[in-house]
């Protein structure tokens, strides 16, 4: 789906309300309005709750909350990238003198205005890894900034310099560069990066990946080996890869095991493995697959450089270090790889190498999943969280920092003593980091919190909480409500709008999420889909069908 279908949502819900009062006089048959009733209860949240929010790492939302090695950014409301945290190797955007947690200064722990990216259009998604961070801007641009030792910020240079023996010199604190893509081409998803490489989906259908190929995580079939950090040791081959075994240059993900005339719709970037969905609900993934974090049944450590199928009807993919979960279009998760976290929210610590189900009720429908690190979270359709996997820091939500973990899947905020939202916690997104769990809350039925509103827990060694601070000691569980008004967020010249942008999921407001819907973008005018089954048919003479209610026709007017 290009930008524009994105980011004209605005003008199309104004449209469509404008037209609600006329468009509800339209004649509609029992049967068609019953199918309709049928079909959104069955593939939606609550009615009375809005579709705001994303899912991450999808072509039909943007991402506008990320978290990367202890830290994390935000797209604001004016459409700028705002970051708080470690600025480890420059990824907050500071630059400079500015280095990792030891030198951040007292009081730009953030929230922080990107400064440097202002000249550089309107922002719409963001990604922050372990070393650097990229945003994808409403033209269709990607920019990156900080660390380049592996190649992640792709602008077909090679920033490493060589320089006392030392093949990667001088690496760190790079302002924003703009991604190298292909001619004539335009991003039009930026995948939320887990450490050293990053993905994009094309105007095209295709995917796109840059940074560390070590083990063939970018897709196109090779791996990157012979490169070293000591010059006299440095022979890294194939062409284009660097001494850190990298692309600096992005490469495009081979398509030679799908079928014909694919593109894709999701694409989910781990530690060192890849995964992505196309357009027929398959999910293939690629990369290392020493933890059987591929899902093709073995833990043979093998790298597998071209996409391996692993399941059909998927509709949404998460990648962590050496784990993966999917949701299904049943809106269940199953999960796959490395356990000794029970990130795989089994209720055990055994390890699989195909999919398997999470201790989750199946009378709970999912509609949204994240996957980062050692940790999993999903949201279900009453807006509850549910996270699972590492709690060294109370990262699953429940405060406890006790270096242990959860293995089965924990419902978040509800009358919880650690993060308590009370009997309905409206979270619309979620994101963790490995030591800190961020959400979104949608606001409803709640006073104390508004839509937007932002709050993290976990821990804050290196300012993770967006409170301006950071802890003295590891061990402490922290909790934080991020102030995003416009006045809190440095530095004091920045007079933006504050807050969060937040993406819409039913894109054709429909009532149907998104990554649910068959026809996610609707029918052309003059045809409708009456059996919810994905096909458009053209209307019947003498009448008519539009876009905004594209599952019926409408008899024209007399005359």
């Amino acid at each position: 789906m290009s930008p524009s279908k994105k980011t004209n949502l605005v003008a199309f819900l104004f449209i469509f309300g404008m037209l609600g009062m006329s468009l509800s006089a339209i004649p509609l048959n029992d049967e068609s309005l019953q199918l309709k009733e049928e079909k959104t209860n069955l593939l939606t949240h609550n009615a009375n709750v809005s579709f705001e929010g994303y899912q991450e790492d999808s072509v039909y939302s943007y991402s506008t909350l990320s978290s990367g090695g202890y830290s994390q950014c935000i797209i604001t409301e004016d459409l700028e990238v705002v970051c708080w945290g470690s600025n480890e190797q420059g990824k907050r955007g500071l630059g400079g003198a500015i280095g990792g947690e030891s030198t951040t200064p007292e009081g730009q722990a953030g929230p922080w205005l990107v400064q440097n990216l202002a000249s550089r259009g309107n922002m719409v998604e963001v990604s922050t890894g372990g070393w650097s961070s990229c945003a994808l801007n409403d033209i269709g641009e990607i920019w990156c900034w900080g660390g380049g030792e592996y190649g992640q910020l792709g602008s077909g240079n090679d920033v490493c310099q060589e320089s006392g023996g030392l093949t990667c010199w001088y690496a760190s604190n790079h302002p924003p560069l703009q991604v190298s893509l292909p001619n004539g081409k335009t991003a039009v998803s930026l995948s939320d990066a887990n450490q050293g490489h990053f993905c994009a989906i094309l105007n095209t259908g295709e995917g796109l990946c840059w940074g560390w190929h070590g083990y063939g995580q970018l897709g196109d079939g090779t791996v990157c080996t012979g490169g070293s950090e000591y010059s006299s040791d440095n022979n890294p081959s194939p062409v284009g890869c660097n001494s850190f075994n990298g692309r600096y240059t992005p490469v495009i993900v081979s398509e030679s095991n799908f079928p014909t005339n694919s593109s894709f719709i999701s694409i989910s970037t781990g530690y060192q493995h890849t995964c992505g969905i196309i357009d027929n609900n398959d999910l293939y993934c690629w990369g290392r697959n020493d933890d059987g974090q591929l899902g093709i049944g073995s833990m043979a450590d093998v790298n597998y450089p071209l996409p391996q199928f692993v399941a059909s009807n998927v509709i949404a993919v998460g990648t962590g270090d050496d784990h993966t979960c999917a949701l299904y279009q049943s809106q269940t998760v199953k999960c796959w790889g490395a356990n000794y976290d029970s990130q795989l929210g089994t209720g055990d610590n055994f390890w699989f190498s195909s999919p398997t189900a999470i201790n989750l009720s199946a009378n709970i429908p999912i509609i949204s999943l994240e996957v980062a690190y050692k940790n999993t979270c999903a949201i279900s359709e009453q807006l509850v969280p549910y996270c699972w996997g590492a709690n060294w820091w109370g990262q699953t939500g429940n405060g406890g920092g006790d270096y242990t973990h959860q293995s089965n899947p924990l419902a978040i905020g509800v009358n919880d003593a650690f993060i308590d939202f009370g009997e309905t916690p409206n979270v619309i997104a979620t994101s963790i980091n490995g030591n800190t769990l961020c959400i979104i809350h949608a606001g409803q039925n709640n006073s104390s919190m508004s839509l937007g509103d932002v709050v993290c827990g976990g821990q804050s060694y290196r300012g993770q909480m967006g409170d301006g601070n950071w802890n003295t000691s590891w061990g402490d569980a922290n909790l934080s409500h991020v102030n995003l008004s416009s006045d809190s967020i440095g530095p004091a010249s920045y007079q933006g709008a504050g807050g969060i942008h937040i993406s819409d999921r039913d894109i054709d407001s429909d009532s149907i999420i998104a990554i649910l819907d068959n026809l996610p973008n609707g029918c052309p005018d003059g045809s409708y889909d009456s059996n919810y089954d994905g096909s458009c048919v053209s209307a019947d003479v003498g009448h008519y069908s539009t876009n905004l209610l594209y599952h019926s026709q409408v008899p024209c007017d007399v005359g």
